[in-house]
């Protein structure tokens, strides 16, 4: 099964880790299999040699044997080619792609920054996809541990809605950049855009897990997120549940409060937090149920989306299809979170 080109896995460069992961892709969408993670996993680690299985034996259970974290750690540790010419239209349809504005490290937009969509996780209902199309190299520095790291934070659009007219199509172009916007006085709580960096919430990673806004004067210094529902999350692929963005007061669990919504009325958390340290994209995580975790992993990534009536951010504990569907979908995009440090 493992085919010509792929006896073995050496981890030897970026282009080798990108051809190895679309070839499991591929192969596990031809066997049936891409909706199951272990059997990904499996089947990789079947094929990991030198520098790879040294790597590999060292990594946790609960990556080795989830393919979707086992990709994202693949990524971080040997890097993806930046290649992206026509051999890849004859691969199997397993994601979508899609060219989004992300600032370069110049501060000018580009279109360079790619995103995989795992099929399992989109529906006809999903909005339609972007077209911005100018490759262009993006943030190349690797961030392995973002303890200490300064910066702002850019909401990059991947999808926008159909149903969009065309004056506010104008207006969220994706090569556009936007920014979470600092307001900095209680009353002003939600969290809103801006296209200036230089009015943009500044935030510091405390360590791994927690964000602490810098430039404000409130007692709301840590960013966090609110599920609007009350009682524990519900995290499966067929939840509606969300939280929204929100800024919260301590870093007590037990007493905490927080401004930025006042729908939201469920549980809190400041440190679900994750930075991807080779495309700085900063990822809100959950824990999934009990039964769950040693078939897909302990926590979740959340998917990001944005409602372009009001900016307010929100994160999915389900698929965005499902999501848009139960919202009716037309105001709501998908969007990515994108840390960009001080240099």
């Amino acid at each position: 099964m493992a085919g010509p080109g792929f006896s073995k896995f050496k981890g030897k460069s970026g282009k080798e880790c990108d051809s190895f992961i679309r070839y499991i892709r591929r192969t596990a969408f031809e066997e049936g299999k891409h909706k199951d993670y272990e059997w990904m996993a499996g089947f990789a680690s079947s094929l990991y040699s030198g520098r790879a299985l040294r790597w590999h034996s060292k990594l946790e259970d609960e990556v080795r044997e989830n393919w979707k974290r086992l990709e994202q750690e693949m990524i971080e540790e040997f890097g993806v080619s930046d290649d992206s010419g026509d051999s890849e239209k004859d691969e199997a349809p397993v994601g979508h792609k899609l060219r989004i504005g992300i600032e370069g490290m110049d501060g000018r937009s580009n279109h360079s920054y790619q995103s995989d969509f795992d099929a399992a996780t989109t529906t006809a209902r999903s909005p339609t996809p972007s077209s911005a199309s100018t490759p262009v190299t993006g943030p190349k520095k690797v961030i392995r541990d973002p303890t200490g790291y300064t910066g702002v934070i850019q909401i990059a659009l991947i999808s926008l809605p159909s149903g969009l007219s065309e004056a506010a199509k104008a207006r969220w172009d994706p090569a556009s950049i936007w920014y979470i916007r600092n307001k900095g006085t209680e009353v002003e709580g939600q969290l809103t855009l801006t296209s200036r960096r230089e009015d943009a919430l500044r935030v510091t990673f405390e360590n791994q897990h927690v964000l602490k806004i810098t430039n404000t004067e409130t007692k709301y210094q840590w960013l966090g997120v609110r599920w609007v529902h009350s009682g524990a999350p519900h995290v499966s692929l067929d939840s509606t549940d969300y939280a929204v963005l929100v800024r919260v007061d301590g870093v007590d669990s037990k007493t905490q409060t927080c401004i930025g919504s006042n729908l939201a009325g469920g549980q809190i958390s400041h440190t679900n937090w994750a930075l991807a340290g080779r495309t700085h994209e900063i990822m809100s995580k959950w824990e999934r149920p009990v039964q769950d975790r040693r078939r897909l992993g302990h926590m979740a990534d959340l998917p990001a989306v944005l409602n372009l009536d009001n900016h307010r951010l929100a994160f999915l504990a389900g698929r965005p299809g499902d999501f848009f569907h139960a919202m009716s979908g037309d105001g709501y995009a998908s969007v990515r979170l994108v840390f960009h440090p001080d240099q």
